[in-house]
């Protein structure tokens, strides 16, 4: 068995959720860019882990987010120009997809990361995404 499943968010995928506005607190993991691992510790307990030893954060670690938490930050239902749109998940990607004709408004890239970032991307833009989530500008 070969399996290449992706444990959480890359570097670059977790700067795009940052330039999107998420806020760090959110992230599920923390990502060590210097050595390429993912830990299952939230990003916030690895930074408090630091401040509770008067250190700075580690200037390599990142927030990184699961799967299954971008996918529960997703709303469940969208209404944009009068028609309502689900998120429709699969093996090979998600997209927002309109509810009575099945066309995707977004996604299906075949990567199902990408897909989620975008879909996130695309909630933001229409202003329908949790605004808890997000940082307060």
């Amino acid at each position: 068995m070969n399996f290449n499943s992706q444990i959480c968010t890359t570097k670059i995928q977790s700067e795009r959720l940052l330039a999107l506005g998420l806020k760090k607190e959110t992230a599920d993991m923390t990502l060590q860019t210097a050595l390429n691992v993912c830990y299952t510790i939230p990003f916030q307990e690895a930074v408090e882990y630091f401040e509770n030893r008067h250190l700075p954060p580690h200037p390599t670690i990142l927030p990184a987010w699961s799967l299954h938490r971008l996918i529960e930050m997703l709303n469940y239902q969208v209404i944009y120009n009068g028609k309502k749109y689900e998120p429709v998940i699969a093996i090979g990607g998600m997209a927002y997809q309109d509810v009575c004709s099945d066309d995707p408004i977004v996604g299906w890239s075949g990567d199902l990361y990408t897909d989620v970032i975008d879909s996130i991307k695309w909630v933001i833009s229409i202003e329908q995404f949790n605004e808890e989530y997000l940082e307060e500008l």
